[in-house]
């Protein structure tokens, strides 16, 4: 995990408040990046806004690191105004990703909201194994980047809460609908908090691991502030620790 100084490429609002920012990314980063890692991004220029915003990869390239992310305060609100050429420092990867062991061969992505953003950096990574992908969102204004899923993975089913797009429901139902008549090897997610809930209640015995997103400070597990509740440690660190942890593990 380093620092690293990397130019601004692009910058845009892709719906609803919803920017993707594509940056350039050094090698070193992009030999060290797993699915599932994010990126700790300082806020350029601000001063006050002394601490990182945490950000998960949505996808990379052979020379380019893209993040999803929602303005929804003082830093994100700046980092929306930067610009082609614009210079940013980001710390990371950081964290532990989605285990892509062999044996996994058919993936099920579950994703929420904003949570659908990392979930594209598993088939961008690695393109030899299955993917089923199941989006939701609130409604059809909110949906992002739901062609590149579907370029990306086997299949791909978008639910919206209201039933302006797709089916009218939640990634979680599609997901149960799809395993009735189909077998994943194991199912990787990110959402809100009644998604991931809805997953640790599922009556199945594949192998599911969870992204959580916390509010943090350091990156380093040093100030403590991103800790989730375990079965097994009691505490951990979202940071260094996670974000990925496995269904069962987590109190949500």
């Amino acid at each position: 995990m380093n620092t690293f100084e990397v130019d601004i490429i692009s910058n845009e609002n892709i719906c609803d408040g919803t920017y993707k920012m594509v940056m350039s990314a050094p090698s070193e980063f992009l030999r060290e990046f797993q699915p599932g890692q994010f990126i700790h991004m300082e806020v350029p220029g601000r001063n006050e806004l002394i601490l990182r915003r945490p950000i998960s990869v949505h996808a990379v390239s052979e020379a380019t690191v893209t993040v999803i992310y929602k303005v929804l305060g003082k830093g994100t609100e700046h980092l929306s105004r930067l610009k082609l050429h614009d210079v940013i420092n980001i710390l990371g990867p950081v964290g532990k990703g989605f285990p892509m062991k062999r044996e996994y061969r058919s993936i099920a992505l579950v994703g929420g909201g904003l949570g659908c953003a990392p979930l594209m950096s598993v088939p961008a990574v690695d393109k030899a194994r299955e993917y089923h992908a199941f989006l939701g969102f609130g409604s059809a204004n909110m949906m992002y980047m739901t062609s590149d899923m579907e370029a990306a993975c086997d299949t791909c089913a978008v639910s919206t809460d209201d039933g302006s797009y797709g089916f009218k429901g939640n990634s979680v139902e599609m997901l149960e609908e799809f395993l009735k008549t189909n077998k994943a090897d194991a199912i990787f997610a990110c959402g809100p908090i009644p998604m991931m809930k809805g997953l640790q209640r599922l009556n199945t015995d594949i192998p599911v691991f969870l992204s959580l997103e916390e509010r943090m400070g350091c990156g380093y597990g040093a100030c403590l502030t991103c800790v989730c509740k375990t079965k097994s440690n009691g505490h951990e660190r979202v940071c260094v620790d996670g974000p990925v942890f496995p269904a069962e593990e987590v109190e949500l």
